[in-house]
């Protein structure tokens, strides 16, 4: 009879802390956004300075500063997949404008950016010879799906509505101010292999800004046996669309073979 009762006493025992396991656990709690959306802005990654005549990559950066601002915590909410600030789906267009360039990428597939993160789109652009230094705009359609509502059917499922929507960003751009030297033409003199001579180019600024105190240089390519003696000369001021001669000393070495150089 004791050892019957000892058991019985066990059991009871058993029952309850299990029973008070359960009445400990709390329910889960779930999380619904109730307002929010996403903030985009856009900046150069990198210089904004660039030089007429070149091509380059400009590398656009793509900020998120939207916030979730109101979220209700509760049992029995099931936990949303996507948040109200995050930019779905991100496409970024780049167009010239009035900006002297040509753009050479397509639209830039981004992904998907959250609230205080950010992505980056690059383009390829040209600079155009005769781009005259000054600020510009460059102006850049983003466009993106966003949460806009989060429906909830029962205890288990919910219904989410996106709304689609397009930006138009502004993106400043610096030019600077450039000369671009074109050879019109090359006159040398007859010069011998061990003997010296001039060369004179006929030199042209295709660009839109005036050079002031330029010097033409030339130096020797690789180990060619033409060597400069006189490797600089003085041109002043040179002016777009201008055309000035440079004459130059140069020496040829004595086991210089007939060919062109």
């Amino acid at each position: 009879m004791i050892i019957a009762h000892t058991q019985k006493a066990f059991l009871i025992m058993g029952i309850a802390l299990i029973a008070a396991s359960f009445m400990a656990t709390p329910a889960l709690a779930g999380t619904k956004y109730l307002a929010g959306s996403p903030n985009l802005t856009i900046s150069i990654s990198g210089t904004n300075e660039f030089t007429p005549g070149e091509t380059v990559g400009l590398d656009v950066r793509i900020q998120n500063d939207g916030l979730n601002q109101m979220k209700m915590v509760q049992s029995g909410i099931v936990e949303q997949d996507d948040l109200p600030s995050t930019a779905k789906m991100v496409t970024a267009t780049l167009q010239s404008g009035d900006a002297p360039v040509l753009i050479k990428s397509d639209a830039q597939m981004i992904g998907d950016v959250k609230g205080s993160e950010n992505a980056i789109a690059s383009f390829q652009i040209r600079i155009k010879d005769d781009a005259k230094a000054g600020m510009y705009d460059l102006p850049i359609t983003i466009r993106y799906t966003h949460l806009a509502h989060a429906e909830q059917q029962g205890t288990d499922s919910v219904t989410y509505r996106y709304q689609e929507q397009m930006k138009s960003l502004i993106l400043p751009l610096s030019m600077k101010s450039a000369i671009n030297t074109d050879i019109i033409k090359v006159t040398p003199e007859e010069i011998h292999a061990g003997g010296s001579g001039y060369v004179t180019l006929r030199l042209k600024n295709t660009g839109s800004d005036v050079g002031e105190k330029a010097v033409a240089e030339i130096i020797r390519s690789g180990n060619s046996p033409v060597v400069p003696v006189d490797g600089m000369v003085y041109l002043g001021t040179f002016a777009p669309g201008a055309e000035m001669d440079a004459k130059f000393k140069v020496s040829v070495s004595l086991d210089a073979e007939p060919q062109q150089y």
